[in-house]
């Protein structure tokens, strides 16, 4: 595992956090980064709950350049990046996990957060915005996984994930997935009902 920086590029409401449990199950170490274009937000992992509701604590303007400069390595980072040439080059020396999922489960997971958070609905993932971070895909240092092969279990995508990341099956994935699923993350509803 010498000098792997990964990051999750995740469609909005597609596993971003699920995905960073799955990967602290395997050993990588995540440090609370969400990347964005012109800021980064570094959650309290400790502290889910404060982290969700007051964002402006956690939230730092900083170039992409800096921000991924945070990443350390064997750690990861997630982020909802756009497939542009300038960061396709920023993330050349990158493990890349693209999360996936269709569009309107997005927009419903996206919604009922919305109402969690912010007591209404709020207009966030536009299509074409959506459709742009799925080009990541077509890159050569990227592996794609579906919200559906996390939640739904399937090993064998997830042996395949491990395979990308460390050139062979060290852990179960099997319970590595079952531990990520329970575990809080910073988006899930599920345990807060």
């Amino acid at each position: 595992m010498n000098n792997l920086r990964c990051i999750i590029i995740s469609q909005p409401k597609a596993g971003t956090y699920l995905c960073a449990n799955l990967l602290q199950e395997m050993g990588l170490c995540f440090d609370g980064y969400h990347i964005s274009k012109n800021k980064y937000e570094k959650y309290n992992l400790a502290d889910l709950a404060g982290s969700r509701f007051d964002l402006k604590k956690y939230t730092h303007k900083s170039d992409l350049k800096k921000s991924l400069s945070l990443i350390k390595n064997n750690c990861i980072g997630v982020s909802h990046l756009q497939c542009t040439s300038i960061n396709k080059d920023l993330l050349k020396n990158f493990k890349i996990i693209l999360l996936l999922r269709d569009y309107k489960d997005c927009l419903d997971s996206w919604e009922k957060w919305s109402k969690y958070r912010y007591s209404k609905k709020l207009s966030y993932i536009s299509f074409d915005s959506f459709q742009n971070i799925s080009k990541w895909e077509n890159e050569d240092n990227v592996f794609t996984i579906r919200f559906e092969s996390m939640v739904n279990k399937h090993i064998s995508k997830i042996d395949e994930l491990q395979l990308f990341l460390f050139n062979q099956i060290i852990y179960d994935s099997s319970l590595c997935i079952d531990k990520a699923l329970s575990k809080d993350s910073l988006t899930k509803m599920r345990l807060r009902k």
